[in-house]
Order: C-alpha cells, then structure tokens, then sequence
C-alpha cells in the first residue's frame, strides 16, 4: 500500500498489523523531508475544503506553515519519529529502508525483491507518472527557513544511515553526514 498517512501511525497500529500478520514485511521509502514537507503543504492546500486564503505563490503557503497555521503538514515529513515507533514494536530484520531519490535503479529494485523474497524482473524507470517537481518551487530564502524547521530531523537520519543519505538530501552549504 501507498500513502504517506502512515507516516502518522503509533506503535500500537503496527503491533496490531504484526498481530495480524506476524511475519509481515515494512517497507519505509524516505524522500527528502524538506520535499516531502512542500508537497504535503501544497496537497493540503489544494485538497481542503475551502482554502483560507488565495495564496500569491508557494512562499506564501509556505509562510502559513511557519506562522503555524498549516500544523500536521510536518508530520508526515518527520521520520525520527515513526521509525521509533516502528521499531518499537517490529523486529529489524522485518524492515527495508530506501531512499525514493534511489529508488529507481536495478540494483535498489535487486536488493528490495532480494529483502521480500521475490523474482527479479527488469525495470522501466524512465516513465515519470506523476510529479510536481516543475510546479512553483519556493524561494531560497525560504527554502532555507523551512530547512531550518527539519535540522533535528535531518541530525536523526544523518545520525542514523550516515553517507546512505542520498548526495540531494544535504543543504546547499552543508557537508555530508
């Protein structure tokens, strides 16, 4: 399954998820949080019901969130936090974690069907389904006030995977992990 909602869930949903299927596999694909942080700003802005301004362009939706107007749209963009929780209750080796910026290749798509078990099959990765990596991007100002907002998040993965963070992941101005 798909969506990024699961980014919301607490140890006891996948205690339950494991009581229903102990042997049940993981599968936490990371995109960048600053990334995912825009993104889930802009679908809330479209997906509500009656958005509460016109917004001017994206640095103004953003604007909104640092102001605290737009809360929960960070929650799906903290991983810190769900992997806690997921591991609080899931045995390790029941759990893969990939980098969507890597995701797209045979040897991640070889590693991942060698994790689950699976046949091998060749890979097609140059049809693009669906992106908005062309829509309206925030300034560099305020990508790097909402980059700001993400260091302790960006301290835990780097802490915790170290050079596996994908090269894009790391502020202009900033070194590896």
């Amino acid at each position: 399954d798909i969506t990024p909602a699961y980014s919301t869930l607490e140890a006891d949903a996948f205690a339950e998820m494991l009581r229903i299927a102990p042997d049940a596999k993981f599968l936490f694909i990371m995109r960048d949080p600053l990334k995912r942080l825009i993104s889930s700003l802009r679908m809330r802005h479209v997906t509500d019901v009656a958005p509460v301004v016109a917004l001017q362009g994206i640095d103004q939706l953003c604007e909104l969130y640092l102001e605290g107007s737009q809360l929960g749209a960070e929650r799906r963009s903290t991983y810190a936090r769900l992997i806690r929780e997921l591991e609080k209750v899931v045995p390790r080796a029941q759990i893969c974690y990939l980098f969507y910026e890597r995701l797209f290749t045979d040897a991640t798509m070889d590693a991942l069907n060698d994790w689950l078990g699976v046949s091998r099959k060749p890979g097609e990765y140059n049809k693009v389904i669906w992106s908005t990596s062309g829509n309206d991007q925030p300034s560099p100002e305020m990508t790097r006030r909402l980059h700001a907002t993400l260091a302790d998040e960006y301290a835990f993965l780097a802490d915790r995977f170290g050079s596996d963070i994908p090269e894009k992941w790391v502020a202009p101005g900033e070194g590896r992990p």
